[in-house]
């Protein structure tokens, strides 16, 4: 940690190392009621973290070391050790092959500076301090992370002489990059993967007046500028070390919720559906609403079905295109499995339910219609793979357009109309092009599944295409989950056996005019028997596969795998884990992907209670970020564990996510490319 320190010192110019960052914004009247407004949420905000992180169990306790002081992360996965020299941070199963060293350089304006001393650190429970002249350097360790902290005792140069910088040298070999609004720094492996985040920043003068505030990155080195002008000091200056994935939680969860069973985004609004929430009965589901301001997301609406009861399982699949959701219904009271999708509608921030779409009249018996939905603008695709009008449980999928308001169905598309095809278990819809998941289809075996493409013709929807593994074979289950963006589709076969059995694997077809073929297979590195790699989606030429059955942090904790296609070759680019990963998370069920971020959901995680539910955000490097093509939607089914096929498709600024409510505060964040 030494090197970051000797690295510093000899510079004649501290301003010399901030040339070129631009300066605080001034603002407007309407520009400070907009900062009163972000200065009332980060008081919020930084008080939700110092209770949580004050609230700690033991386990987040200080140790002393024959080097200095250590400790553990439970809930970050994270170790740290603390010496004269600075603060490390690592894994904790040491897998992950980084560190992070930090140290203060030190602080200053102008050309006044003061180096940093090398003292010993105190601790005292969870809290560590590093107790220099006129500044006192502190960490909290919590499950929110491992907080920082800096007391400044007085003014550390004249009043007026520029914004007061505290300097932190980086060691360890982790690059850092500052978001696109300045309020964190990613720090990045040398895979490009986002493992720490550095952010959470939040300073207050002695009278808690907010001080305006903001990170920068130079030649490495992380700073923190503070605009001083009228503060009394002391003045706090306080950021939040923590994962680079954040880890989504809903505001009401409880035990059993399974939230994060199915998710949905477009643009800043997304929808995370918790198929198991009791509000109207057991087992009745609910859909929460959020929506983004910058790079932090709150709960807009809780929507419920107008005519919602015990078992309706409300939530099983949801989608969003603009100002318009669907969440499908798959059960009812009398368990008769008929199935509804809901249609509901925003109007300034209120939404309200426009439609209930049923198959027919009224819907029939066990159809599962509403399993899985998808959406692009005023179109939407239910799958009901348990439609049995041409046989039994066949399947089919309904489409239903939009005129003014009103709903009707347009056609219904079925498969090879063969008994227990379940033709429907998973749809993706990608403007005129619509996808349809058969996983009993035993054209290459008994249940190996097949994938049908239609096209929408001045005749109608017609197919195109019927999709099928070139290793196909018994039990594969190709077609339980499906993702198209323009003219490649992806679809999962998790109970392929190439690895072990039901191991999985993912297919890629790619489209030339109107002929199909298959541009690749995709497997785990590490796939092994009963990882049930294939739940899938695909943002251009990068896909994400989620195995709800890897085994790495415990009997099916769950992973997922991120590929990349360069020409027209695909490789493995990353392994994605969750930090504080369990025994049957089910992380990994389902995935989703939007330019450089990744979704991961993890419907029975226990942080709310036993299968409470939640979703981890992952960013990507190397991520082309495309404007919208003009499909404007995303689709997804209900995924998961129990099969029943989930979809995104593509669009700009989409995000598939289970997200947080108001006690779920970790934000998820966005980071586009400069």
């Amino acid at each position: 940690m030494d090197v970051v320190r000797r690295q510093w010192r000899g510079r004649v110019s501290v301003g010399a190392f901030w040339l070129g960052i631009s300066g605080l914004l001034v603002a407007t009247p309407a520009g400070a009621a907009q900062a009163a407004v972000g200065d009332a949420a980060s008081v919020v905000r930084a008080a939700y973290i110092a209770s949580v992180q004050a609230g700690a169990s033991p386990a987040y306790a200080v140790a002393a070391t024959a080097q200095g002081l250590a400790a553990e992360n439970p809930a970050q996965g994270l170790t740290a050790a603390l010496t004269v020299d600075g603060i490390e941070i690592g894994r904790r199963d040491g897998e992950a092959g980084w560190r992070l060293g930090m140290a203060p350089l030190g602080w200053g304006c102008g050309a006044t500076w003061t180096e940093a001393e090398r003292v010993a650190p105190t601790a005292a429970g969870n809290r560590v301090t590093y107790a220099r002249q006129g500044v006192e350097e502190w960490y909290v360790n919590g499950p929110l992370g491992i907080e920082q902290g800096f007391t400044l005792a007085e003014r550390p140069c004249a009043e007026g002489r520029g914004e007061v910088v505290v300097a932190l040298g980086l060691a360890g070999g982790l690059s850092a990059m500052l978001s696109e609004d300045g309020d964190a720094v990613a720090l990045r492996d040398g895979s490009g993967a986002v493992v720490l985040r550095y952010g959470e920043l939040h300073v207050v003068d002695a009278t808690g007046k907010v001080l305006p505030s903001r990170l920068a990155v130079e030649e490495g080195r992380i700073a923190i500028r503070v605009d001083d002008a009228g503060a009394a000091y002391p003045v706090v200056v306080d950021p939040l070390i923590e994962v680079g994935q954040a880890k989504i939680l809903p505001s009401d969860g409880g035990a059993e919720d399974y939230f994060g069973y199915a998710v949905a985004v477009a643009g800043d609004t997304a929808v995370v559906g918790a198929v198991q929430r009791g509000d109207l009965g057991a087992l009745s589901g609910a859909a929460y609403v959020y929506v983004r301001s910058g790079e932090r997301w709150t709960e807009q609406a809780k929507l419920l079905a107008d005519d919602g009861s015990e078992g309706a399982r409300f939530g099983a699949a949801v989608a969003i295109a603009g100002d318009t959701v669907v969440v499908g219904s798959t059960g009812d009271a009398d368990a008769q499995q008929r199935g509804v999708a809901y249609v509901f509608v925003r109007s300034g921030e209120t939404w309200t339910q426009q439609a209930a779409l049923v198959a027919g009249t009224a819907g029939a018996l066990a159809d599962h219609f509403a399993e899985s939905v998808a959406i692009a603008g005023d179109t939407v695709v239910v799958g009901a793979y348990g439609d049995s009008d041409q046989a039994p449980f066949a399947g089919a999928a309904h489409v239903f357009v939009r005129a003014a308001g009103a709903w009707a169905p347009q056609a219904k598309l079925v498969g090879l109309e063969e008994a227990a095809d379940h033709f429907g278990r998973a749809v993706a819809i990608d403007g005129g092009t619509v996808v349809v998941g058969a996983t009993g289809d035993d054209t290459a075996g008994a249940d190996a599944g097949a994938a049908h493409v239609f096209v929408q013709s001045e005749a109608g929807w017609v197919p195109q295409a019927t999709l099928l593994p070139s290793d196909g074979a018994l039990g594969d289950g190709f077609g339980s989950s499906l993702a198209i963006s323009g003219g490649t589709v992806v679809v999962g076969a998790r109970g392929n056996d190439a690895r072990g059995t039901d191991a999985g694997a993912a297919y890629v077809y790619v489209r030339s005019g109107a002929s199909w073929s298959q541009q690749a297979k995709l497997v785990a590195s590490d796939g092994a028997a009963g990882h049930a790699f294939g739940d899938v989606a695909v943002w251009g030429d990068t896909v994400v596969v989620g195995a709800f059955g890897e085994s790495s942090a415990g009997s099916a904790a769950g992973a997922a795998y991120v590929f990349g296609r360069s020409g027209g070759s695909w490789s493995e680019h990353t392994k994605l884990v969750a930090s504080d990963g369990a025994a049957g998370d089910g992380f990994g069920a389902p995935v989703a992907v939007s330019g450089d971020t990744v979704i991961v959901g993890a419907y029975a995680d226990d942080d709310l209670g036993e299968a409470s539910g939640s979703a981890y955000v992952f960013l990507l490097e190397n991520t082309d970020v495309e404007e919208d093509g003009g499909c404007g939607c995303v689709a997804v089914g209900a995924g998961g564990a129990h099969g029943e096929g989930g979809l995104r498709s593509h669009g700009a600024g989409w995000l598939a996510l289970g997200l947080l409510g108001l006690r779920g505060v970790a934000r998820a964040r966005r980071a586009r490319r400069a």
